[in-house]
């Protein structure tokens, strides 16, 4: 047999907010984050974060957007951001498919 929900009058109006047979249970608690994932950023200046970035490009030309996130302490949205100014400024140079291909120091 099927429950329905049952009306109540509440003062203001008729709510159908009421389930008897049902008890939802929401968890208004945010997820622990993974303090051991991003180690802090110690201040550096987006310029030295960007002549980071050319140092460990230049010791391997495939690595990741992840792996340069991993190794700086920054958000890989941050590491993103520095490479998409590095190409602007046209010190850097992204070769092959976006998923995959290599980079070029252009310097």
């Amino acid at each position: 047999m099927k429950s329905f929900p049952s009306f109540i009058h509440r003062g203001t109006g008729w709510c159908n907010s009421h389930y008897p047979t049902r008890n939802f249970h929401v968890n208004k608690r945010r997820p622990k984050t993974d303090t051991n994932r991003f180690v802090p950023n110690q201040n550096r200046t987006k310029t030295e974060q960007k002549n980071q970035i050319i140092d460990l490009i230049r010791t391997n030309v495939l690595i990741t957007r992840i792996e340069l996130a991993k190794q700086l302490g920054l958000h890989e949205s941050s590491v993103q951001r520095r490479l998409d100014a590095l190409v602007r400024e046209g010190r850097l140079h992204h070769i092959g498919p976006t998923n995959g291909g290599s980079w070029e120091v252009i310097e």
